[in-house]
Formats: C-alpha cells, structure tokens, sequence
C-alpha cells in the first residue's frame, strides 16, 4: 500500500514550526528586553552610586576627618 501525499498534514506541521519558532522568538526578544532594562538599571544605580561616592569622598569625609584631626589634637594636649 503506497502512502498517499496528504497536503492538510504538511500544513499541519509547517504550522506547528511556524508557531514553535515564534514563540522560540517571543522568548529571545522578552529575555532581551528583561536585560535591557536590567543593564538600564545597573547603569542609573552605578551613576547615582558614582555621584554618592564623589559627594561624601570629596566633601563629607574631608570635614569629618578635619574634625577628628582637630579633637584629636585637643585629647593630645589635654594628656600632656
């Protein structure tokens, strides 16, 4: 008995592809957009992290380490 060729089969299975390789991209293109904002997101939190790090750096540390000297100085001669 020879198999006949069933045109609906094919269909079938080319559609079945079709709808496996869409959703194959839906999953890339929702995981790409997830790392975008993520990059995004490290890239805003790096920033205000490198502003944070200048501000107490160049500005608070300084003064609170010239207060620290300045006590210091006053503990060192008031022992001696």
């Amino acid at each position: 008995m020879k198999k006949s060729f069933n045109p609906c089969k094919k269909s079938y299975f080319l559609q079945r592809d079709i709808i496996h390789k869409q959703k194959n991209l839906e999953s890339v293109l929702n995981q790409f957009n997830i790392l975008c904002i993520q990059y995004a997101y490290a890239s805003e939190l790096a920033s205000v992290s490198g502003r944070n790090l200048m501000h107490y750096g160049k500005k608070v540390k300084p003064h609170l380490r010239n207060q620290i000297d300045e006590i210091g100085d006053f503990l060192q001669l008031k022992l001696f």
